[in-house]
């Protein structure tokens, strides 16, 4: 331990002349008391230096107990030690955070600290923001690769609220609303009761819309909902509570009103505008998840569909079939593959057109999405070929509905004012029965097939 013979030594002269030429704030102090401040100081303080009348207890403005015990520890020790950054309360009830450069010294004898305080609140500040800005941005980059994970844009929708909650501190529950026409409907929701999920919003009584007086162009931070009159009653997973604030804002696909995002609040002022900026980078981010969920769907779609009939294709329907194999395995169930072919499309091309040949195509397609149910696959293999994979009891069953389909179709379709005669031929093999794998299975049903259409032309 240190003599306090050791210590420098400061008298009331020492003061006025720091007082004087110390231009940073400076203060003299122990566990009790604050002896001393200069100028300022007491600016930092936030008061005059004539309003602080030393000496006055430290804990007057430094209320952090662990720092008073790293002063007690300092004095006790008579080494200098390092202090935790730490804050003080101002007159004003400001909190300031403050990193002090300090020695012991003595005054009347008595040991003290003499330390210039720095704010570093800005600073603080500016490291919280950054450290938040990185949060949110990991928040939505997790939204961003879910894109090709994810195959529901539901799921989507959910992970952006869950994730916009987490990166606002005051956010405790929120909905995702999707424009139908002239209606906002509910397609995620958070903290709210699964009611809400069948909840629709006229446009006009939106949030969004009030506060920006129908543009809806805008990010809008509703401290107040009291603003409109009423602050609203919604059922929580916690029982009824109240909105009372709101942080809204638009969701804009292809420079148009695709939706709305509300992260709301049961307390006013819930929100500041460190949270508007974070949802206007969210906001950003989340236009961008939906438009490249949409193009990818979208892509996903062609590359499993024919672009006329809108049935899935051949690569689909044979993809699917080794899913439906494994299940049928798994759970000892029976399905039928079905080739159907048009009689005559070349015929009805040649004589009235691609065209009208589309047409007649079209009419049939109706016709054979009338046989599946709701397990059932169809597609379209070829020009005029089909193929279904149905879930029907008995291949009897099949044959009955497909019997049904001839009849109904036949002169069904007009062209140029006239009706002209279309129909299909078919064939059917059975899982475990004709084989187990599609090779096997769309070999004999396209012999079948081919036998009826030369029995039917004969």
């Amino acid at each position: 331990m240190l003599c306090k013979q050791n210590h420098e030594i400061i008298t009331e002269t020492d003061l006025v002349i720091l007082n004087k030429f110390v231009s940073t704030p400076l203060i003299l102090f122990n566990c009790e008391n604050i002896a001393y401040v200069n100028d300022e100081c007491s600016l930092l303080f936030g008061c005059n230096n004539s309003n602080i009348q030393v000496p006055i207890k430290t804990k007057q403005f430094f209320m952090d107990d662990k720092f008073i015990d790293g002063i007690e520890k300092i004095l006790e020790s008579g080494e200098s030690l390092k202090f935790t950054d730490t804050f003080i309360i101002t007159a004003n009830f400001k909190k300031i955070f403050i990193k002090l450069d300090y020695k012991i010294v003595l005054y009347k004898s008595s040991e003290y600290i003499l330390a210039h305080l720095f704010d570093i609140t800005d600073k603080l500040n500016v490291q919280s923001k950054l450290m938040k800005f990185s949060m949110v941005r990991n928040l939505m980059l997790d939204v961003s690769q879910s894109i090709i994970k994810t195959e529901d844009i539901s799921q989507i929708y959910q992970l952006i609220l869950n994730n916009a909650i987490r990166a606002l501190e005051k956010a405790k529950i929120g909905t995702i609303f999707i424009k139908k026409d002239d209606i906002f409907k509910v397609v995620a929701h958070a903290g709210f009761s699964e009611e809400i999920l069948g909840f629709q919003l006229n446009i006009q009584d939106a949030f969004l819309y009030r506060a920006t007086d129908g543009k809806m162009d805008t990010i809008k931070n509703i401290a107040d909902l009291m603003t409109f009159n009423s602050y609203y009653p919604i059922k929580t997973t916690l029982g009824e509570e109240y909105i009372k604030s709101t942080l809204t804002a638009p969701i804009n696909i292809n420079n148009t009103i695709y939706g709305m995002i509300n992260i709301d609040s049961v307390e006013v002022n819930a929100f500041d505008d460190d949270d508007i900026q974070y949802m206007a980078f969210m906001k950003n981010c989340i236009e961008i998840a939906i438009s490249n969920f949409l193009l990818y769907e979208e892509r996903i779609y062609l590359a499993n569909h024919d672009s006329l009939t809108k049935l899935y294709n051949r690569f689909y329907i044979e993809e699917k079939f080794e899913k439906c194999k494994d299940d049928a395995v798994r759970n000892n169930l029976t399905f039928y593959l079905v080739i159907f072919d048009i009689d005559n499309l070349k015929d009805i091309n040649d004589k009235y057109g691609h065209s009208e040949g589309d047409l007649a195509i079209l009419k049939i397609v109706d016709e054979l999405k009338k046989m599946t149910n709701k397990n059932d696959i169809l597609a379209r293999v070829g020009g005029d070929e089909f193929l279904g994979i149905f879930y029907d009891e008995n291949e009897d069953s099949i044959l009955n509905k497909i019997e049904n389909s001839l009849r109904d179709i036949d002169n069904k379709i007009k062209i140029d004012n006239h009706h002209i005669s279309c129909s299909f031929s078919f064939g059917i093999s059975t899982f475990g029965k004709d084989g187990n794998t599609f090779k096997e299975l769309f070999k004999i049903a396209d012999d079948r097939m081919y036998l009826l259409k030369k029995y039917r032309i004969n």
